[in-house]
This record gives C-alpha cells, structure tokens and sequence, in this order.
C-alpha cells in the first residue's frame, strides 16, 4: 500500500491584486522548469542543471502530501500537481501541518512534517524542489523554535523553510534534499507588486 504524503504547500502569489478576496487562502505546489548553471556543492567549477520533474522517478514524480488541521483534510500527489491546483481557502488562526513523502521504485526515500500557525487573510505558497538548497529564500537564518516550524528565511515575504533529507542511496548526487519553501503575504503589506518565489 502507497504510503500517503503530507504536504502543505502555501499559497504565494505574484501580485497582491490577484486575489479580490481578503480571507486567507494556501496553495501548493511544485516548482518545475529547468535551472542550470547552480554550483555543484564540493566541486568547484562543475555546475547541476535541475528541473523538478513531475514526470522523472528520480525526481519529483513520487510526490506526496496531506494538508491537516483546523477543519482541513487535502491530499496531493503528482497527478495533482501536474495540473497546478488552485488556493484554496483556509482559516484565519489555528495550526496547520503538511505531512510530506517521496517515494521511489515503491519505497520512501524522504519524509517530513511542517507546521505554522495561521494568520488573518495571509495569503500563502508552499513550494516543493529537490535542490542542494532553496531557490530565493534568502539566507537561513536559524529555527523558528517549535517542533517542525522550520528554518526562518530572509527573502521578502519568506516565512518558513524545512530541509528533508534523502535516502542516500535515492540521491542524484551528494548534497541533494527535498525543500518546502513557505512564503507569505498579507495585502496590506503589499504597496505595488509583491513577487514571491517563482
């Protein structure tokens, strides 16, 4: 049986003026597109190209998540993800948790849970990538503190980042981890435009 993955993914959106509405709402989803020229961690002047593909058993196409709390119960697979699932809404307060998995040739090779408490019509992105870091999070800049609250980041409108490692023999090379980037944006906050993430 398919273990099920748990991932919350936050909505975040290019705009502020993309959304009429002013109650909270997530979306989730994974970052795909090829991105070459990234350093290959230990190898100087050797570069990754990576792409994130939904469609690659040695990449993201066993992508799973469960998005739990205060009322909610969604799951997303590949499939899913592969037609890029709208927000959808959620409360203004309480907790909310995405448990994540990825699997391959039937096994899981990475796991986690994430965590955060929800805010007034915060508008949130969750974005899953296999990288040997986060693509525009900023610098990681320690733990927000609490059981599976993540890493604080320092990009505009970066709330959250957790790192799940990769099965050692699942990896396509040595520095490779599953990342969930939250980002966050509340329209007051926003002036103009507010570009977040990809």
């Amino acid at each position: 049986m398919k273990a099920t993955v748990a991932l919350l993914v936050l909505a975040v959106f290019s705009s502020c003026s993309i959304s009429e509405s002013d109650s909270a709402s997530l979306e989730v989803q994974v970052r795909e597109g090829i991105y070459g020229g990234i350093p290959w961690p230990g190898r100087p002047g050797e570069f990754l190209t990576i792409d994130n593909s939904l469609y690659d058993a040695t990449d993201m196409a066993g992508i799973e998540s469960e998005i739990t709390g205060v009322g909610i119960g969604i799951a997303f697979d590949a499939e899913d993800f592969k037609a890029a699932p709208p927000p959808f809404g959620v409360p203004d307060s309480g907790w909310i948790s995405i448990i994540t998995q990825l699997s391959q040739d039937g096994e899981i090779v990475a796991q986690g849970v994430s965590r955060w408490r929800l805010e007034p019509e915060v508008r949130w992105r969750a974005e899953y990538e296999r990288r040997p870091h986060p693509l525009d999070s900023g610098p990681l800049v320690g733990d927000r503190g609490g059981p599976d609250e993540g890493q604080i980041c320092g990009a505009n409108w970066c709330h959250s980042v957790w790192r799940f490692a990769i099965r050692e023999d699942a990896r396509n090379y040595e520095a490779e981890a599953l990342w969930l980037t939250l980002w966050r944006v509340h329209p007051d906050e926003c002036l103009d435009v507010c570009s977040i993430g990809g």
